[in-house]
């Protein structure tokens, strides 16, 4: 009888460790931003500019499991190259990336948490469909962010009268919003051990 209270312990502690995570990782998605377009810098920036300008951004809901004392590399040189060599991406202008490279870059990096570059290319092409890059990027960023807040929070993020594009941005981004959470609590479990 007595181990059988032991593990009850220990499930109770287990349980009370994760709801601590889960509230302070639940502090950092509610004062989280993605810089909006208008906060996109306005000049030209160098591909290392741009991988750290993209990597500070995401590190505060994506840079988890990476050792204290190093920068998450969410994005590197070579995955850019690759997104330009696969037309996700334009390539830069006189070494230049200005805010719609910036603004895609973002949405890939996130994207690619769940999903295959095929996948994350039909999903900027479609989005883009019809509407400007900074409005489908402001709406991409307001909809990371309230994915985050309603998975963390275990509230209802798409609605039944969602359709259409808007019903799939929200899927998209509920997916990758899942798969963030799920990471954080497994790196912060096995840290734990």
């Amino acid at each position: 009888m007595g181990s059988g209270i032991g593990k009850m312990t220990q499930r109770y502690e287990y349980v009370e460790k994760n709801i601590e995570m889960a509230d302070a990782f639940g502090e950092t998605i509610a004062n989280y931003h993605i810089p909006r377009w208008e906060e996109l810098p306005n000049i030209g920036l160098y591909v290392d500019q741009v991988i750290t300008y993209i990597n500070d951004g995401l590190a505060p809901v994506m840079g988890f499991g990476e050792a204290h004392d190093e920068k998450p590399q969410l994005l590197t040189k070579s995955m850019i190259n690759n997104y330009v060599k696969n037309d996700l991406v334009w390539a830069p202008v006189k070494k230049h990336y200005g805010k719609e490279h910036i603004a895609k870059l973002f949405i890939i990096t996130v994207v690619k948490i769940s999903y295959s570059m095929s996948d994350i290319g039909d999903f900027v092409h479609y989005s883009l469909d019809g509407e400007a890059i900074p409005d489908m990027y402001n709406r991409f960023c307001s909809l990371f962010e309230q994915s985050m807040d309603c998975v963390i929070n275990h509230k209802q993020f798409i609605a039944k009268e969602d359709t259409g594009k808007i019903y799939i941005q929200k899927t998209i981004m509920q997916s990758c919003a899942n798969k963030i959470y799920a990471s954080f609590l497994l790196s912060e479990n096995i840290k734990g051990n």
